[in-house]
């Protein structure tokens, strides 16, 4: 009986370009920032995503990203987000995504003490609860949004 061979891993420009992509959404930029030439970028990107071993890892990452918390995930995300803003000057975008990320992490510590802390008796007057479903649905709409404007150039 004959074992399959196993699959080469990827090189390290492959590597990078996988992060890169889970990062931007763009192939393009992907490849142009794992190291690939700026002529070829689109090439490259596109020739790189069609490669199963490329698409695995991408979605392996994607797995790894979405077994994290999802407030530190976002967090990171609008990281990134809130850096690319900046770089091409979308101030606007920048200062939102400091708002959610302050936002998120005012909920993530709130949550935190509220774990470790003992019970308290009940109020008759009940502070405004921050929904998480639409803070999450506005942060993932920033970075959705500058996906494709970072697609667009």
């Amino acid at each position: 009986m004959d074992l399959p061979l196993p699959r080469r891993p990827l090189n390290l420009r492959q590597e990078r370009f996988c992060h890169y992509f889970v990062l931007y959404a763009c192939a393009a930029v992907a490849a142009i920032e794992a190291g690939y030439g700026r002529k070829s970028a689109k090439h490259q990107g596109y020739r790189l995503l069609h490669t199963g071993r490329v698409r695995e890892r991408i979605r392996a990452i994607h797995t790894g990203h979405a077994l994290g918390t999802d407030a530190d995930a976002l967090i990171g995300k609008l990281e990134t987000v809130y850096r690319r803003a900046v770089q091409d000057h979308h101030f606007h975008t920048a200062a939102r995504c400091v708002e959610l990320q302050a936002r998120l992490t005012a909920m993530k510590e709130r949550r935190d003490d509220i774990a470790t802390m003992p019970a308290l008796p009940t109020l008759t007057a009940q502070p405004p609860a921050i929904n998480l479903g639409v803070l999450k649905a506005e942060a993932e709409a920033v970075i959705d949004r500058m996906a494709v404007s970072s697609r667009r150039k």
